[in-house]
């Protein structure tokens, strides 16, 4: 499996260590869900 084919379930994706590691996973091309308490803050941070 590459790197391409994973995925990642990110809690608190919105803010801090969890929005850092969505954005370390990213880079790396994994497909990221992101899970956070407000929906628009989440995404916000989908698209930073």
């Amino acid at each position: 499996m590459t790197d391409s084919n994973r995925s990642a379930f990110v809690t608190g994706a919105n803010r801090g260590l969890g929005l850092e590691i969505c954005r370390q996973l990213g880079q790396k091309g994994y497909k990221i869900f992101l899970g956070c308490r407000d929906i628009e803050k989440g995404k916000e941070a989908a698209v930073n």
